[in-house]
């Protein structure tokens, strides 16, 4: 069976931007606390949720965040430029959307872990 191209590929428009990096972010749930804590250092954010499917939400709340500052604030071309990133779109328009490749990678103990890509 062929792939139809009109329902898998994603729908670019004036107020998406792309970001070309690979974000990893790390996720660990204390044995003593049902809190989920998310880290990355690629971006030096942090993020908690009390479920998994929150800590998601919370990831793409939390970079979309940090990218719509950095316009902003018109720090984004040096942000990037600093790891070596690009993007392509127009970041300054109005209400930009971003588009940031990332995966979770979740901890269940020091030795174990599972991927899961977002």
């Amino acid at each position: 069976m062929k792939n139809d191209p009109s329902k898998t590929s994603v729908k670019v428009d004036d107020t998406m931007v792309s970001i070309h990096a690979a974000v990893t972010w790390r996720a660990l749930r204390s044995k003593r606390s049902p809190v989920w804590v998310g880290t990355c250092q690629d971006l030096g954010l942090v993020a908690e949720a009390e479920s998994l499917d929150e800590l998601y939400s919370s990831v793409m709340e939390t970079m979309d965040l940090l990218f719509h500052d950095l316009v902003k604030e018109g720090d984004l071309d040096e942000f990037l430029s600093e790891k070596d990133w690009q993007y392509s779109g127009n970041p300054n328009v109005p209400r930009p959307r971003f588009f940031i490749p990332w995966q979770i990678i979740m901890a269940a103990g020091r030795n174990d872990s599972l991927l899961a890509a977002a």
